[in-house]
């Protein structure tokens, strides 16, 4: 996202996110052991990933330009990568949203 001065401005939904998932945590009952192990491992994922920022609605290739090359190529560089992106449309809304832009996105992909 750029900031008045056109400078890319840090997101850190990651940051957001896991405080998030930390503050769940504890919240989670002994009886429920599946969902426990899986929220700890998403957490852990996304504190040790690679985090990248992407542009806003996350389009880095024109989709009526998209090849099978383009797919062919599209490799994860580190093993656990976050991806970031604002999501806002040049209108001011965020999809279904009114009003403004969409909740903060962050995938983490392995």
């Amino acid at each position: 996202m750029m900031d008045k001065t056109g400078r890319v401005r840090s997101l850190n939904y990651s940051t957001q996110a896991l405080e998030q998932l930390e503050v769940c945590l504890p919240l989670l009952g002994q009886n429920l052991p599946g969902i426990r192990t899986a929220h700890t491992f998403v957490t852990k994922q996304l504190r040790d990933s690679v985090k990248f920022l992407l542009p806003n609605c996350a389009e880095l290739i024109d989709m009526s330009e998209l090849r099978q090359a383009h797919v062919d190529m599209a490799r994860l560089p580190y093993p656990v990568v976050a991806l970031e992106a604002p999501w806002g449309w040049p209108d001011g809304a965020g999809g279904d949203k009114h009003g403004g832009s969409a909740h903060p996105s962050v995938s983490p992909c392995a």
